[in-house]
This record gives structure tokens, sequence and C-alpha cells, in this order.
């Protein structure tokens, strides 16, 4: 199966970042979204997404 790491950082574009999270998720495909640091992620509208890991990872082995 097919997995994608979709990264985030402080200030993303809510659409941009989640809607393809959304089709991704969709059609089956794994996906992780990741963050730079632990914990919440807000957007530039200020809204808090939980990313699924942090961005140095190695639990879902794509280092």
């Amino acid at each position: 199966m097919p997995k994608v790491l979709v990264p985030i950082a402080e200030g993303f574009e809510e659409i941009e970042a989640l809607a393809i999270v959304d089709i991704l998720r969709r059609a089956e495909i794994e996906v992780v979204l990741a963050g730079l640091h632990p914990g919440p992620v807000t957007s530039a509208r200020e809204i808090s997404v939980l990313p699924d890991a942090t961005i140095d990872s190695r639990e879902f082995g794509w280092i």
C-alpha cells in the first residue's frame, strides 16, 4: 500500500494541507500528517491540528 507523508508547520493553510489528506485517504492511501515539533500545529486562521507524528519520527519508517 502506498504511504504519503504530508508535513505541516505553524501558519499552514488548512485547505492546502487537509484537502490533500482527505483526497488521499478517500483513495485508501495511507497518509501520515507530520508536524515539525510534537503537539498541535496552528494554521494561518488559528485552527489547531494534531499531527500523527513529527517529521523526524522513526516510527513510520521514512527516515
